[in-house]
């Protein structure tokens, strides 16, 4: 198996940056992953087995050990830092490996397959626009709140929260966020529909030929 390219997201460089930010312990680590990065679909013993790796590559140190081992706090290592800082200036010398399991189930599945397969794509497409709704609602939430927050009479704090860099960012999240889940939606629709007239084409054939 290829090892992951210097700018790709794993879940041993989201633990690293997750120490980076502040020592912790596994426990903490774990839900924090969750909280995060709640689409990645981590599960919080990630942290657990991620640590231990970590550490033996020098990149985060044990500081305090707990009353039991999920209470062991860490911290990062200068070489931890260095590490995680190198993966945030990297950028991918290559597009995304296109491993799309979509692609990959219409490639391989049997004609009797198509109707299964049509209907899944129809539940994935559904679940990506209920998420591009809530990720759409999120940011909505986050407008609001900047544009109360300008109404204030204290013109300097609402200056000051304007300003903000990780509001901002925030925002650029979301906004990201929202604009992926309704791309994926609108791609998988797509998708679906070509599918649905290729199967109907092909049962006229078929019954034209009888």
């Amino acid at each position: 198996m290829a090892p992951p390219r210097k700018g790709d997201l794993t879940a041993s460089m989201a633990i690293l940056g997750l120490v980076v930010q502040r020592s912790d312990t596994v426990n903490s680590l774990g839900a924090r992953l969750v909280e995060r990065f709640p689409h990645a679909q981590w599960s919080r013993s990630v942290a657990h087995n991620s640590l231990p790796n970590l550490e033996k590559q020098g990149f985060v140190m044990l500081v305090e050990h707990g009353a039991e081992r999920a209470l062991d706090r860490y911290e990062a290592t200068p070489a931890g830092v260095e590490e995680f800082r190198d993966w945030l200036r990297a950028s991918s010398a290559a597009p995304l490996a296109l491993r799309d399991a979509v692609h990959a189930k219409l490639e391989l599945a049997a004609d009797d397959d198509m109707p299964d397969l049509i209907a899944a794509i129809r539940a994935e497409e559904e679940a990506c626009a209920r998420e591009f709704a809530a990720a759409s609602s999120r940011l909505n939430v986050e407008s609001q709140l900047k544009r109360l927050g300008a109404g204030q009479q204290d013109a300097r704090a609402s200056a000051v929260g304007d300003n903000d860099l990780r509001t901002r960012v925030k925002r650029a999240l979301l906004t990201d966020e929202a604009m992926l889940w309704g791309m994926r939606a609108r791609r998988l629709r797509r998708l679906r529909r070509e599918l649905e007239e290729t199967v109907e084409d092909g049962e006229e054939l078929s019954s034209g030929d009888g």
